[in-house]
């Protein structure tokens, strides 16, 4: 049987800001220019995302099991626009990082960590699909990962069951 890629998320989440905050504040780009204002504020609309994700699913007690644990299928909510809303917010927030520094050593290990955070989806999703079989499929085909479909399909109903 495959060995599929899994560690807790908050651990993950741990070693993602541990990482990311160190290597922006030793490289953070001291002057300021208009583009570097600019810049700021595109960091500010993202950590705003990062917190209206986690927030919204906070009461969630699904979003907070691991995904062995799982007994019900939620899609509404944030849930009807992307799959993974909590990742979603933490890729957002490793975004922000690259706007709020403004340096490029931090493209490096956003990538990484991006890629950890798909590698962390998708064992989520094998596991569901393992539960919930079709239905979670369907979901799948109408629902982005990480960013919402701006093309969906029509095979899921929307029921949440």
């Amino acid at each position: 049987m495959k060995k599929n890629f899994y560690i807790f998320p908050p651990i993950l989440v741990g070693v993602n800001f541990a990482t990311l905050l160190p290597l922006g504040i030793i490289f953070i780009r001291a002057e300021l220019s208009l583009w570097d204002y600019i810049s700021i504020a595109v960091g500010c609309i993202l950590t705003i995302i990062f917190v209206v994700s986690l927030v919204s699913t906070h009461k969630i007690e699904q979003a907070h099991m691991k995904p062995n644990d799982v007994d019900k299928l939620i899609t509404d909510g944030l849930y009807s626009i992307v799959r993974h809303p909590n990742f979603t917010g933490i890729i957002c927030m490793n975004i922000a990082y690259l706007f709020f520094f403004r340096t490029l050593w931090l493209i490096p290990p956003i990538c990484v960590f991006f890629v950890l955070w798909y590698f962390e989806a998708r064992f989520e999703e094998s596991v569901l699909i393992a539960k919930f079989g079709e239905v979670y499929r369907n979901y799948m085909k109408t629902t982005g990962m990480f960013f919402p479909k701006l093309f969906k399909s029509k095979s899921y109903d929307g029921t949440n069951e």
